[in-house]
């Protein structure tokens, strides 16, 4: 299978599309289970450091992971779809299958 063959590039959506949903599922348990809790435990100072340079980074991922599992999995859905099963997408069809 070629990677950039219409097979290829489902293959990496999907695989995107997983990784980010792992990703995106995996800090939500993260900030309900263990982010929650040890804030409500922990000293100012402590509070402040994990404010100030762990809670941006892990929005930061959960932030981008989101849209990304949601883009690639409609791609790979649009993608995998037959011809006219989605209203609109028979132009992007179409215009795949002239370029290639």
């Amino acid at each position: 299978m070629a990677l950039f063959s219409d097979a290829g590039i489902q293959f990496l959506f999907r695989w995107i599309h997983f990784l980010s949903g792992i990703t995106w599922i995996g800090l939500l348990y993260y900030f309900n289970f263990v982010q929650g809790p040890f804030m409500a435990e922990a000293d100012a100072a402590t509070k402040s450091g994990a404010t100030q340079k762990l809670v941006p980074r892990a929005l930061w991922w959960f932030r981008w992971s989101a849209p990304s599992r949601s883009s690639r999995g409609s791609s790979s859905w649009v993608c995998s779809a037959p011809v006219g099963a989605i209203p609109g997408a028979s132009r992007f069809s179409a215009a795949r299958r002239s370029a290639s």
